[in-house]
């Protein structure tokens, strides 16, 4: 399957292709790729497609991901061929248009200067990230999709020096169910780099 023949299946599409194969080395894209996902270079890298699909995604399981500057949420599906003994990862990609509620949220974080995420809690106190902005993503290092496949919140990239102190600062406050702020350091996962953050819990 190569890049003639898989232009040949996907040229006309509406929906955005990304192809790698079994290693995950980049292969093949079509243009809607260019037009879906904005200001994205006009021949990218496996690493320019990392920080927006993730590639741990599962596999035939739809995952919408919030830009939060868009007015549309982009929808990315995984699939897996086997062509002639060789594998290939098939993401494809389309938009979908937010609700009115998701379009009043990006055009306020959109005009603020602060990284953004919430959390939802279920009546059994299980705790799910519902929305994460482009800035958080920026300063940990992975993609919304990383997030999603794992367990940790984005504040839980704390120093190891820190953690105590942020959970504790947690607990308390929802305990008091008043707003606070709690400075620490995040460790960005890909560079290792300490920044110093501010927590406002609301």
């Amino acid at each position: 399957m190569d890049a003639l023949l898989l232009d040949s299946l996907f040229s006309n599409s509406a929906e955005g292709i990304v192809v790698f194969n079994e290693k995950m080395d980049l292969i093949y894209f079509n243009n809607p790729i260019l037009k879906i996902i904005p200001d994205f270079p006009e021949q990218p890298l496996k690493e320019d497609f990392s920080s927006i699909i993730g590639f741990a995604t599962e596999t035939d399981k739809e995952i919408n991901i919030d830009l939060y500057e868009l007015d549309y949420l982009i929808s990315v599906e995984k699939r897996i061929i086997n062509n002639g003994g060789k594998v290939f990862n098939v993401f494809r990609l389309k938009k979908v248009e937010k609700d009115t509620r998701q379009k009043q949220l990006a055009f306020f974080l959109g005009n603020i200067d602060e990284v953004i995420y919430t959390i939802s809690i279920s009546e059994k106190g299980n705790k799910k990230l519902s929305y994460i902005s482009q800035r958080v993503q920026k300063l940990i290092g992975l993609s919304e999709e990383d997030f999603a496949q794992n367990s940790k919140l984005p504040h839980q990239y704390y120093y190891d020096a820190d953690a105590e102190r942020v959970e504790r600062f947690i607990e308390e406050t929802n305990a008091s169910k008043e707003s606070d702020k709690c400075q620490f350091r995040i460790v960005n996962v890909k560079t290792k780099r300490k920044i110093w953050v501010e927590l406002s819990l609301y």
